[in-house]
């Protein structure tokens, strides 16, 4: 099966063929070595890949559409969204972007402690800008923009402590 993988503004076409065991993947239609081990909900990944290691936390956000996520490599987050190819098809006829571009909201990702506010309602943001900064786990986590687009509402204060999937920004 072939998915349509877009990691912040990089996208790739990630073939996975579960028939084999371990599973085959490739990137780009490059075979790529992987051993990995999931928790029993998938939320955290032990990835070795091309002889490196990787911790990942994944987490799906509300307010974001399936197959949109963010991923935690050691502490830094990466906006992550794949859809299989029949869904890329349809959306492509369909003459739609994809899924992922129309979020108008921001969640937490995790429990922690608003530190900073970075940015007002009303602020025209850029995809990839920095809104607020997050402390959880004793790190500091720059949640930033999913969307090109304006703040309707900020709903946390600088101080305040946040549960997971706690509604965070608003976005026009």
């Amino acid at each position: 099966m072939d998915y349509q993988v877009k990691i912040e503004d990089r996208e790739y076409i990630v073939t996975i063929d579960p028939a084999t065991h371990p599973p085959q993947i490739k990137v780009d239609g490059v075979p790529v070595e992987t051993k990995f081990s999931t928790r029993s909900d998938n939320s955290e990944i032990q990835l070795l890949m091309d002889n490196r290691s990787y911790d990942i936390e994944v987490v799906k956000q509300k307010g974001r559409q399936n197959g949109d996520f963010s991923v935690f490599i050691y502490g830094r987050e990466f906006s992550l969204y794949a859809e299989d190819e029949r869904l890329a098809k349809i959306r492509e006829v369909a003459g739609l972007g994809p899924g992922g571009d129309t979020r108008k909201e921001l969640h937490a990702p995790m429990p922690g402690l608003v530190t900073k506010v970075l940015k007002n309602p009303g602020d025209q943001v850029s995809r990839g800008e920095s809104l607020i900064i997050v402390e959880a786990m004793k790190m500091e986590n720059e949640l930033k923009s999913l969307i090109d687009g304006t703040i309707k509402e900020i709903k946390v204060k600088e101080g305040q402590s946040v549960d997971k999937n706690a509604l965070m920004v608003l976005f026009e």
